[in-house]
């Protein structure tokens, strides 16, 4: 049988001269078509290291990684695009959801920029979130979720592209236990039943049952491998209480659709706020900050009518910052725009 993942001699170093350091030591791996596989270890083994490696996003020091016989190390940045795109979907610890766009675009926004049509990207999105009983939250933020339910969000993105490959790093870290049992459920319903070839990191022993193979780590070496013998696991998703909307075609009618600038806007803000840590503004300020951004990218304002409108009190129709970081925010909508924002 032809393995799906192979990683032949893969070492990761970091840093120069006497800071250099070896996190990864001649890794050889493969993974088949719908295994379910764990890599197993403490914190700081070199587990993440090798899943970023492996989806991509970052080279290893030297040795290969091939995806269904493709050495992935070897692509150029359209190719490696494309690879992340159709190949594999990612999930993370802590969910990297778009927090200004709601449920609906955040599992359609990797379509979006794939170019799938709308009714396509409906079609999609409708049976992924009822698949995971979350349909009735597609008009929510991710901040009216709970942890669990931003978590099924994040894994429903994943696979909106319909990748048969689904690389997770850590996904209850952040969950409490019964909304990591749910998780976990997910993952092993998508392997069992939908055949998805998973490779999950872990550094809680109690998630070792959902696999059938488990790669043991430590010091960035794999020192065992065990295969598990495993029956179908019992699925302990909890039915949340949601409010019921009257009818779908109610729900198609109402559902907020987004242009292009719309979702540049968005995910502009997202990095603003995050780095910011502007937690503390309203929803309100948020689409006037949004409302700032959308005409700054569409040039009928200059930086200083954005500072302006960033300073002036929300009730004069400003968003109502303190002036320094009014300044500060203004500074870097203006570098993103004319720099980064081609880039989405």
């Amino acid at each position: 049988m032809f393995p799906v993942i192979k990683c032949q001699n893969i070492t990761k170093e970091f840093g120069s001269g006497k800071a250099r350091a070896r996190v990864l030591k001649e890794i050889n791996l493969e993974i088949y078509s719908s295994e379910f596989v764990i890599l197993f270890g403490p914190s700081g083994c070199g587990k993440s290291t090798l899943l970023n490696i492996i989806a991509g996003l970052e080279p290893p020091t030297s040795g290969k990684v091939f995806i269904r016989g493709q050495d992935i190390t070897q692509l150029s940045s359209d190719e490696a695009a494309l690879y992340h795109r159709t190949k594999i979907g990612m999930v993370f610890q802590a969910y990297n959801l778009i927090r200004t766009l709601n449920v609906w675009d955040n599992v359609t926004l990797p379509q979006v920029f794939a170019g799938i049509s709308q009714k396509r990207r409906f079609k999609k999105a409708k049976t992924l979130l009822k698949e995971f009983d979350l349909f009735n939250c597609a008009k929510l933020l991710p901040s009216e979720l709970s942890g669990g339910q931003q978590q099924k969000i994040a894994i429903a993105r994943s696979l909106v592209n319909d990748p048969w490959i689904l690389l997770v790093d850590e996904p209850t870290g952040n969950l409490d236990s019964k909304s990591a049992q749910e998780v976990m459920a997910v993952f092993k319903d998508l392997n069992e039943n939908k055949k998805r070839t998973i490779l999950l990191i872990t550094h809680n022993p109690k998630h070792l049952h959902y696999a059938n193979k488990i790669f043991y780590m430590k010091d960035g070496i794999i020192i065992r491998i065990v295969e598990l013998k495993t029956g179908k696991q019992k699925d302990k998703r909890i039915e949340e209480p949601f409010k019921i909307l009257k009818t779908e075609e109610d729900f198609a009618k109402n559902l907020l659709r987004l242009s292009e600038l719309e979702i540049k806007v968005k995910l502009l803000i997202n990095k603003l706020l995050n780095f910011f840590r502007l937690n503390e503004l309203t929803k309100e300020e948020i689409v006037r900050l949004e409302k700032i951004v959308a005409l700054r990218l569409e040039g009928k304002i200059d930086d200083e009518k954005v500072f302006q409108k960033l300073d002036k009190p929300f009730e004069e129709g400003g968003v109502g910052l303190y002036k320094r970081t009014a300044q500060n925010l203004a500074d870097h909508i203006e570098r993103y725009c004319t720099e980064e924002i081609k880039n989405f």
